[in-house]
């Protein structure tokens, strides 16, 4: 008898991983849970929990049947969340869009690295780290 190799889907049932197959997103992927091993080393996509208007975001499938990742939408995570989520509008329209070579959506909120923000007009760019907000 030939030894089926566990499918990802399966590896989710048997885990009670009902939350990671809800995420799974069928478009992007091009194939259901059910025909990859749960050990393979494909990048997948993952819709976010949260929000359906977050953009999917890609995890190794062996990363997360071995817990070797978190599978928390950066979105969610975000500067910019943090910011909406502790009315701080003046921040988001302060963030400098020319200066900063990341999109303010993929911050982390508490990195700790430095980024520009524009205060007045008159006064040049500053750096900031965002522990200092």
């Amino acid at each position: 008898m030939i030894d089926m190799e566990l499918s990802f889907y399966d590896w989710c049932v048997n885990n009670n991983r009902f939350d990671i197959l809800c995420r799974w997103n069928y478009k992007l992927n091009g194939c259901s849970p059910e025909d990859i091993s749960y050990r393979c080393r494909l990048h997948c996509y993952f819709d976010c929990p949260d929000n359906r208007e977050h953009s999917p975001e890609q995890f190794r499938i062996d990363h997360i049947t071995n817990n070797a990742t978190k599978m928390d939408c950066k979105q969610c995570n975000s500067f910019y969340q943090w910011c909406i989520e502790n009315n701080k509008q003046e921040l988001i329209d302060a963030w400098d869009f020319d200066l900063n070579n990341v999109d303010i959506h993929y911050v982390p909120h508490a990195s700790g690295k430095k980024y520009y923000f524009k205060i007045i007009d008159s006064l040049p760019d500053i750096l900031y780290p965002l522990t200092d907000i």
